[in-house]
């Protein structure tokens, strides 16, 4: 079967964890993919990936989730900064932008590696700026954006609750704070 060299290993063990089937971790990824054939039968198939089909036009299109060599990072993060100083300076033209076309060129550069918290970042600032052409969205993988819906999830679901008890014998006071 024909695999897209994108899919790294670890990529390979989560997705077939997901079907319900473990892979030793051991093994090295050709192992992995020559096996790959031989399990078909043995998948539970999910809402993600529901047939066999689909599970083959998944593994031969590139892999979704993005992954910046050193030198593109490192590029990615000096825009990313650039933009997060220039919101944090009020927007003003002059000090790190000359103009708002050098903003919105760094940004269309960036907003393709939304995997970086960085670059998420960068976009809500760039779409507060009122020089915004247009409202950027980053591209997110799937997995990365499961991420930060349960970490919303728990954000809502956690309160907190301030007991404090102050007490004598004979007079007891509680106070609750729900």
């Amino acid at each position: 079967m024909l695999i897209d060299k994108t899919f790294s290993k670890k990529d390979l063990l989560k997705i077939f964890a997901g079907l319900g089937y473990e892979f030793n971790k051991n093994k090295s990824k050709a192992s992995i993919v020559s096996e790959i054939e031989t399990i078909y039968d043995k998948l539970q198939y999910n809402e993600t990936i529901q047939n066999l089909t689909q599970l083959k036009d998944i593994l031969k299109s590139p892999n979704t989730k993005q992954k910046p060599n050193l030198e593109e990072k490192s590029v990615i993060m000096f825009k990313c900064k650039s933009i997060v100083r220039w919101a944090s300076n009020n927007y003003a033209l002059g000090d790190i932008y000359e103009n708002e076309t050098q903003a919105y060129n760094d940004i269309m550069y960036v907003y393709k590696w939304g995997d970086i918290p960085s670059v998420r970042r960068a976009c809500n600032f760039y779409n507060l700026s009122p020089v915004s052409v247009s409202h950027i969205n980053p591209v997110i993988s799937s997995d990365v954006q499961q991420e930060i819906n349960q970490k919303k999830i728990l954000k809502k679901q956690y309160k907190t609750k301030l007991t404090v008890k102050y007490a004598t014998k004979e007079n007891p006071i509680f106070v609750y704070f729900d």
